[in-house]
């Protein structure tokens, strides 16, 4: 896999990356800015400063009390106080060493990870607190052998890992955690940067549960790339009729036009691939129907089966969960 990943990509990925950053670490010395600050500048600065509440100036005055107690190949995961929050850090490892090319594979993904999250915003994605780029990988290949990894941090709420199939939720709770995951399913598919797969989905380690509210926690391996097809064969998976390519999808095939193009797109194949792996890891504990008073096992036994067939879009399964909700909330109302 490492293998095919494209070194102008990596680039351009960077370069990216060190804009925003400079975008984000302006520092703040008056000679270094002799022109006259105008009403704007101000403003633009003050809307900085709130996006953000950690940067290189104080991520390392975060009390760190636990190490090292996650993170997979490349990252080392601490957890700290900073003015009594409890906040997670997560910066690339520099015990764990890995080859070459994966160092350098590694930290397009911390950055990837941290870019997505500046450009996603939902009450279900772990939100971000701050982070910092004090060097890059390629910044120290001049010191031949010197530190061969860069120095990224970043800093993110605090949450607790559980086990979805053996929680223990009141009727509400799993109700109001199964529509805060459909609803997350469709911010996802109708992002700003287009509808997003999570390639990388395994329960246990991509979510948490952050007061009383599940989120998603990495955002390293997504995508918005739908898969592509042939109009003679079609679309391999869920049904889904293979479509013309538009104005901008085109620029990445061999077609002058659309007209002439036999090469189309599946489009909605993230969706659905979404829907299936939250039904399978999420929906079938929190729908189970023998948990449910009697009146709305039916109803939850045919909702699983359209999600098992993929014969359901994702507006009719957030109203199909509203009204199963509904009487719920009407009688702790009357309460």
């Amino acid at each position: 896999m490492f293998r095919r990943i494209n070194k102008i990509m990596i680039i351009i990925i960077l370069l990216q990356f060190v804009l925003l950053v400079l975008y984000y670490n302006v520092p703040n010395n008056k000679e270094a800015y002799p022109r006259h600050k105008t009403c704007e500048d101000e403003n633009k600065s003050d809307k900085i400063a709130s996006k953000y509440k950690f940067n290189c100036t104080n991520i390392n005055s975060i009390r760190l009390f636990k190490y090292d107690i996650g993170g997979g190949m490349s990252k080392t995961i601490d957890i700290g106080t900073f003015e009594g929050e409890t906040v997670v850090v997560k910066r690339l490892s520099p015990r764990k060493k890995p080859k070459e090319r994966d160092a350098q594979f590694r930290e397009v993904l911390f950055m990837k990870d941290i870019l997505m999250r500046d450009q996603l915003d939902h009450p279900s994605i772990i939100k971000m607190l701050g982070f910092c780029v004090n060097h890059l990988k390629h910044d120290l290949d001049i010191y031949q052998g010197y530190l061969p990894f860069g120095d990224i941090s970043a800093v993110y709420e605090f949450g607790k890992e559980f086990r979805i199939a053996e929680a223990k939720f009141k009727i509400e709770d799993r109700l109001n955690h199964a529509l805060d995951i459909a609803d997350l399913i469709s911010y996802l598919h109708h992002s700003p940067l287009g509808s997003l797969k999570l390639v990388d989905f395994l329960p246990y380690d991509h979510f948490l549960m952050v007061k009383g509210k599940i989120k998603l926690i990495d955002l390293d391996y997504i995508n918005n790339v739908e898969p592509t097809c042939y109009f003679s064969s079609g679309c391999s998976y869920y049904n889904i009729t293979c479509q013309p390519l538009n104005s901008y999808e085109i620029q990445y095939t061999n077609c002058k036009s659309t007209n002439n193009c036999t090469i189309g797109v599946c489009r909605g194949t993230n969706l659905k691939h979404n829907m299936a792996r939250f039904t399978e890891s999420f929906f079938a504990h929190l729908l189970k129907p023998e948990l449910y008073p009697l009146d709305k096992q039916k109803k939850l036994i045919q909702l699983l089966q359209r999600l098992d067939k993929h014969d359901i879009y994702i507006d009719d399964l957030l109203d199909e969960l509203r009204g199963i909700k509904q009487p719920f909330l009407t009688f702790k109302e009357n309460l």
